[in-house]
């Protein structure tokens, strides 16, 4: 029996989609906040149970009989997500399962000026010294996160994100869900942390270049400070907590935190992960 929280999010879907195209639903227990809202997973053929990252006595029910048990990281402010991971990781430790799968994030350091980072590193550290084995993925950032700037690029011609130097080897979300289905369904990945990102790093200024290949029409790149970028995410209307998040995500990117290119994903999927100019031509080119 698979155990995934956050089935409702759009990485616990993507997954819960993949696992029954595999013909696993009946083997999958899917955890959420609001089963209401989970009728079409319910249709796959999963079960679907209410539980809560806050309320440890629903967690250990609902993970009871799990062979391997998925935490997708929590949402919310840096200081809320504390509690919640460590609410999550007891209840998951306490059932005694096979295995534990945390999705993590890159550099998950104390020295890292990403506001978020922290929680990776004490929930790592958590899993590894209860003895449970584990399976730890590193997802860096996803291609699908530069939506809404490419959306105004797309209008206006121009691209707004931060720094000059910093890079990222962006990766899909779909190959991320990809590479955890695979994890989930196997059982060779014990004690193992996979550091998950795309084929190659990009600066903002290739960011730019690279969708202008990609949909043929001019695209430049705006430079701004991860202040003011924070101050536009603010304008359009997120959390306060998305902003700091944005914020101290594109310092780190600009100290070259999230920068390293490994080859996990490649070795995982069986080929290389979808580059940022494939995911543009996908969804936003002509090509």
């Amino acid at each position: 029996m698979m155990v995934i929280t956050g089935a409702n999010g759009r990485l616990g879907r993507s997954i819960a989609a993949k696992l029954a195209k595999a013909g696993h639903a009946s083997s999958a227990r899917l955890i959420t906040r609001s089963p209401e809202k989970a009728e079409d997973l319910k249709a796959l053929g999963f079960e679907v149970v209410r539980a809560d990252f806050d309320d440890r006595e629903s967690l250990t029910a609902a993970f009871q009989s799990a062979n391997t048990i998925l935490i997708i990281s929590a949402t919310g402010s840096a200081k809320d997500r504390i509690p919640l991971h460590k609410n999550a990781i007891a209840s998951a430790i306490a059932v005694n399962p096979e295995r534990i799968v945390y999705t993590s994030r890159v550099n998950p350091s104390p020295d890292s000026v990403y506001a978020y980072s922290d929680i990776h590193a004490l929930s790592e550290s958590l899993i590894r010294k209860s003895g449970v084995p584990f399976t730890i993925v590193r997802n860096n950032e996803y291609s699908e996160n530069l939506a809404f700037s490419i959306k105004e690029a797309l209008q206006n011609g121009s691209i707004a994100l931060p720094g000059s130097t910093g890079k990222v080897p962006y990766i899909s979300q779909d190959d991320i869900a990809k590479i955890i289905t695979k994890l989930l369904k196997e059982s060779d990945h014990f004690n193992k942390t996979y550091e998950l990102n795309g084929p190659e790093a990009l600066s903002p200024a290739e960011i730019a270049q690279t969708l202008e290949n990609a949909c043929g029409k001019p695209i430049k790149h705006l430079n701004t400070s991860a202040n003011d970028y924070a101050a536009l995410v603010k304008s359009r209307g997120r959390p306060q907590f998305v902003v700091e998040m944005i914020r101290t995500l594109h310092n780190a990117i600009d100290r070259q935190e999230f920068s390293t290119v490994y080859n996990d994903a490649k070795l995982l999927l069986g080929e290389a992960p979808e580059s940022l100019s494939q995911y543009f031509k996908r969804v936003y080119g002509t090509a």
